[in-house]
C-alpha cells in the first residue's frame, strides 16, 4: 500500500479478536517504522494512530508480507477520540494502548517530565516506545507525543534521565540526557540487521525541554550479560562523580562510574537473591534523626536492601525487605533533579482493558526512612500537592461504628484512626472488595468477595494508634498503613466512584475523615 501523506495522522483499526500482523513502513526506500498490531478487518474496537506529520507531501509505503488487507488504514487531520467515562482521575494513564515502566523521570525548569514504556498500537505489551507527559503539580498530566520509538537497534526499554548541569556533552547547560536500553531481540527490524540478542545501552539528549530526543552515538555500552538493561544514572555529590546502575542477569547488578557522562568504568558487581531488574539507589535521612542517613538499593518488585554507598561500592547492612504490600506495583523510579524530596512513581499493573487502555502510574509518593527496633524501613506518603486539591473535609462523629461514605463520582481519600486497638474487627466494603482490619490477629486482609481471591495480607504493628489511609479512584484503590511502611494497591470493578464505602465495625473507630478531590 502506497499513500501520499497530506494529513498529520495515520489511523489504524485495532480489533482484539484478530491475530497480530506486522506492518513495515518505508519513506523514500528507507524503513521508518515497524508495527505489530491486531489490525481490524471488518470490525474494530478503536483506532490507534501514528503521527506522520514529518512526512507531509511524501509517499509512505506500508507492507505486510502476509498480503493481508490494509484498506481500513487511512489518514486524517485529527487524532482519534478515545471516550471512556470511567477513567482514573488521579492516576496517569494512556488515552489508548498499553502503559508500563516509568522512565526518564526528571524535574526541569519547573516541569515534571514523566516518560514511560508504552505500546501505542494496542492494550497489550508490544512495540515498546517511550510515551511522555508533563505536569507542574505531579497530579494533572498533559500527554505529549512519543519520545522514543523502536528502530534498527531494538525496541525502547527502560532508562533514566539526568540534567547536564555542567554542560559536559556540549549541548548547553541544563540539557536533558536520557540513557536507555535498546532491546535488540524484541523487533524484527533489529533481527534483520544482525543485532538480535544484543541489548545495548544508548544515549539521547534534548535541548527543547524534553520534547525531542536525539541519539548521541558517542556513547554505546555493548552487551555485558544476556538481556542486561535498565540503566539508572545519577550524580553522587560526595565523590563528585556520575553513577550508573545496570541490571545484568538473574539477581546480578553492576555499578559504573564516570566523570564525563560518556566513558564509564565498572566499580562493583552485586548479587541480591530475590531482586531483579530496574535498579534504584538513593539516600534517605532517618525520621527523627536527620544526621543519620542510609542508602537504599531498590529493585523492580519493591524488594530492597539498606546500606551505605561511597560513590564506588554499595555495602549491604540489612536483609532483603519488601516495600510493597501487593504485587500490583512494578518498576518504580524516582524523579531526578528534585531537591530535598525523594518522589516515587510506580507502574500499576491492572488486568482490565475496558477503555482500550491498560496500565497506569501510581499516585506520586514521597519516601522517608523509619527506624524501628534497629530495623530500617522505607515509608510512603502521597505527595503534598495532592492535599492541595482536596475539597471539603468531612469528619464523622468520634466512636463511629457504621457509616456510608458516597464518592459522588469523585476520587476520594478516606482516613481512619483507632486508638489503643487490641481486639475486634473493622470491615470496609467497596463494590466486591472487602478490607478487614482485625486487631485481635493484628492483620489487614483484602479480598474480592466475588472471586474469593485474597488480594493483600498485612501484619499490623503493635502500636498505640493505628491508621489506614485510602486513595479511591476509578479502577484502583491505594492504601497506606503501619505509618506508611505498608503500601499497596488493589484493582476495582468498573465505575467504583459511582458507589460508596461501607464501614461496619465491632469496635468504635476513633476518627474517620474523608474528602473528595477537585480534579
Amino acid at each position: 500500500m502506497k499513500i501520499k501523506i497530506t494529513e498529520p495522522y495515520l489511523w489504524l483499526p485495532v480489533d482484539a479478536k484478530e491475530e497480530k500482523v506486522l506492518l513495515h513502513l518505508y519513506s523514500e526506500g528507507e524503513k521508518i517504522d515497524e508495527i505489530a498490531i491486531r489490525l481490524g478487518v471488518t470490525d474494530c474496537d478503536y483506532y490507534a494512530y501514528k503521527d506522520v506529520s514529518a512526512y507531509k507531501n511524501k509517499e509512505l509505503e506500508i507492507i505486510r508480507y502476509d498480503e493481508g488487507n490494509l484498506d481500513r488504514i487511512f489518514q486524517y487531520p485529527e487524532k482519534p477520540q478515545t471516550v471512556y467515562p470511567f477513567r482514573p482521575k488521579l492516576h496517569y494513564h494512556m488515552a489508548a494502548g498499553w502503559c508500563n515502566d516509568p522512565c526518564g523521570l526528571v524535574y526541569a525548569d519547573g516541569i515534571y517530565h514523566l516518560y514511560h514504556q508504552c505500546n501505542p498500537y494496542g492494550p497489550e505489551w508490544e512495540n515498546m516506545h517511550w510515551g511522555h507527559a508533563v505536569s507542574n503539580d505531579l497530579i494533572h498530566w498533559e500527554r505529549k507525543g512519543l519520545a522514543l520509538c523502536p528502530d534498527e537497534n531494538g525496541t525502547a526499554y527502560t532508562g533514566s534521565a539526568i540534567v547536564d548541569k555542567k554542560n559536559l556533552l556540549g549541548y548547553g547547560k541544563d540539557a536533558l540526557l536520557f540513557y536507555h536500553t535498546a532491546a535488540g531481540v524484541k523487533n524484527e527490524w533489529s533481527r534483520t540487521t544482525g543485532k538480535q540478542f544484543n541489548f545495548t545501552q544508548r544515549l539521547y539528549y534534548s535541548t527543547d525541554g524534553g520534547e525531542t530526543l536525539v541519539r548521541d552515538d558517542r556513547f554505546l555500552m555493548e552487551q555485558i550479560a544476556p538481556l542486561n538493561r535498565d540503566p539508572r544514572v545519577f550524580y553522587h555529590e560526595e565523590s563528585n562523580g556520575y553513577i550508573m546502575l545496570l541490571y545484568l542477569d538473574k539477581s546480578d547488578y553492576a555499578i559504573f562510574r564516570s566523570e564525563d557522562l560518556l566513558n564509564w568504568r565498572e566499580t562493583q558487581r552485586l548479587s541480591f537473591p530475590g531482586m531483579w531488574e530496574c535498579p534504584e539507589l538513593f539516600e534517605l535521612p532517618v525520621e527523627g534523626n536527620e544526621n543519620e542517613k542510609k542508602w537504599i538499593f531498590w529493585s523492580v518488585e519493591g524488594y530492597y536492601v539498606v546500606g551505605t554507598f561511597d560513590g564506588y561500592t554499595f555495602t549491604t547492612e540489612s536483609s532483603l525487605q519488601q516495600g510493597y504490600a501487593t504485587s500490583t506495583f512494578h518498576a518504580a523510579q524516582l524523579f531526578s533533579n528534585v531537591e530535598n524530596r525523594v518522589i516515587h512513581i510506580s507502574w500499576v499493573w491492572i488486568k482490565n482493558g475496558r477503555g482500550n487502555y491498560r496500565g497506569m502510574m501510581s499516585v506520586p509518593c514521597e519516601l522517608s526512612l523509619r527506624k524501628n527496633n534497629g530495623r530500617y524501613q522505607v515509608a510512603f506518603r502521597s505527595v503534598r500537592e495532592l492535599s492541595e486539591l482536596s475539597g471539603k473535609i468531612t469528619v464523622l462523629p468520634r466512636g463511629t461504628i457504621t457509616a456510608k461514605l458516597p464518592f459522588e463520582k469523585k476520587a476520594t481519600q478516606v482516613n481512619l484512626t483507632w486508638a489503643h486497638p487490641q481486639h475486634g474487627k473493622t470491615t470496609l466494603e467497596v463494590q466486591n472488595l472487602q478490607m478487614v482490619m482485625d486487631f485481635t490477629k493484628k492483620t489487614l486482609d483484602i479480598h474480592n468477595q466475588g472471586t474469593g481471591e485474597r488480594l493483600a495480607g498485612v501484619t499490623l504493628e503493635d502500636t498505640e494508634t493505628c491508621e489506614l489511609h485510602l486513595l479511591i479512584d476509578q479502577e484502583v484503590i491505594e492504601f497506606f498503613t503501619n505509618r506508611g511502611t505498608s503500601y499497596g494497591a488493589v484493582e476495582t470493578e468498573e465505575n467504583v466512584l459511582g458507589g460508596n464505602l461501607l464501614v461496619k465495625s465491632e469496635i468504635p473507630v476513633d476518627e474517620i475523615t474523608y474528602h473528595r478531590f477537585e480534579v
